[in-house]
């Protein structure tokens, strides 16, 4: 099953990446260093999705990976949320491999580094914006989503998982500023059957007279304004008709 799951993300990833994602530096590269590559960025820029609303084309333009990338792949800044979203990622055709601990610090190495503005340790994709990530730098209310997205296991081996543990009781010793997210297969896998395309629908709805049901299942009901159901799709278009919502 789990090679089967990996192949429905990989064809996922091709179907709707493979227009966005910028391989130019691997294009003298075998076909198989290329793919693995490509799907590694594709999955960085799918995570980027899993947290923001950018389309394919401006989750792609997110990914930063590249030699010297400082264990950053990605990196999207969400303005409105006050929030910057770093995503390391590892293709793993197995569906069974977890990140190791070389992987597990250069990551938070990295992420140390973007904190105290040391650009000059990252790809020219991370330079680039330099000046509107020291602008999220400087919002007094920013909060830092690390993300680690693979096509394996979440689970870490207890080096690996101190790594995390550390810098999350340093960073949120006085207030919350840092949050781990492990995005692994069982978490790609009913993403891409949802469809490509935008984050997890997530968003607040007021209830007028509203009540509860226990049979068949526990269920909420409710009255709201057309209003709020045309803004819905405005946002989330045929997502919200997902067959996973909740």
């Amino acid at each position: 099953m789990k090679k089967l799951w990996v192949r429905h993300i990989k064809d996922a990833l091709h179907t709707g990446f493979a227009d966005h994602i910028d391989m130019s530096d691997y294009e003298k590269a075998s076909s198989s260093v290329r793919e693995k590559a490509f799907l590694s960025r594709s999955l960085a820029a799918l995570a980027v999705q899993r947290f923001t609303e950018l389309s394919a084309e401006q989750a792609a333009a997110a990914v930063v990976d590249g030699s010297h990338d400082n264990g950053i792949d990605a990196i999207a800044i969400d303005a409105t949320q006050h929030r910057v979203i770093l995503v390391q990622s590892k293709w793993d055709g197995s569906g069974d491999g977890s990140l190791g601990l070389g992987d597990s610090r250069n990551f938070i190495a990295g992420f140390k580094d973007l904190l105290d503005t040391k650009f000059d340790r990252f790809t020219p994709r991370l330079r680039a914006r330099e000046e509107q990530i020291t602008a999220a730098l400087d919002d007094v209310d920013v909060t830092f989503v690390l993300v680690v997205a693979t096509t394996g296991r979440t689970e870490l081996a207890k080096p690996s998982a101190a790594v995390f543990q550390d810098v999350l009781d340093e960073m949120n010793e006085t207030q919350q500023l840092v949050s781990v997210e492990m995005l692994g297969l069982a978490e790609f896998h009913p993403f891409v059957a949802e469809g490509l395309g935008g984050s997890r629908i997530d968003f607040h709805a007021q209830l007028e007279n509203w009540g509860t049901v226990s049979e068949p299942y526990e269920a909420y009901y409710g009255v709201v304004t057309a209003l709020n159901v045309a803004e819905w799709y405005e946002r989330f278009g045929d997502r919200l008709f997902s067959q996973n919502i909740r």
